[in-house]
């Protein structure tokens, strides 16, 4: 396993975390990669603080997050506020798409008289 070092990578797995509740490798391998969980995430420094809910992709800084903003690969979305001066912010791991916004939004036929 390597650090991401490519914004939206489709091969984000885990977080390599102190102390995950899940782990993927032995840690004769190498430092643990947490699966599951709750785990902390360093991000790239930004003028944007991420809020909860909001979800964390990869970033082109090698091993470090940042906020999704268009569609594409996530690894989990933050369970609290960034605070200011911090750069990192703890999320729920659970690797997957995000799907922006306007795509939840079912069109209605208009109906025609």
């Amino acid at each position: 396993y390597q650090l991401c070092d490519r914004e939206y990578s489709n091969n984000m797995v885990g977080v390599i975390s102190k102390a995950p509740s899940v782990v993927l490798n032995d840690p004769k391998e190498g430092p643990p990669v947490g699966l599951a969980g709750r785990v902390i995430v360093k991000l790239v420094k930004s003028n944007e603080l991420i809020q909860r809910g909001e979800f964390i992709t990869s970033s082109n800084q090698k091993g470090l997050g940042k906020l999704a903003s268009r569609q594409g690969p996530v690894i989990g979305y933050a369970v609290k506020n960034q605070k200011k001066g911090e750069y990192f912010v703890e999320i729920l791991l659970q690797p997957g798409r995000y799907y922006s916004p306007e795509f939840d939004q079912i069109p209605v036929p208009v109906s025609q008289k």
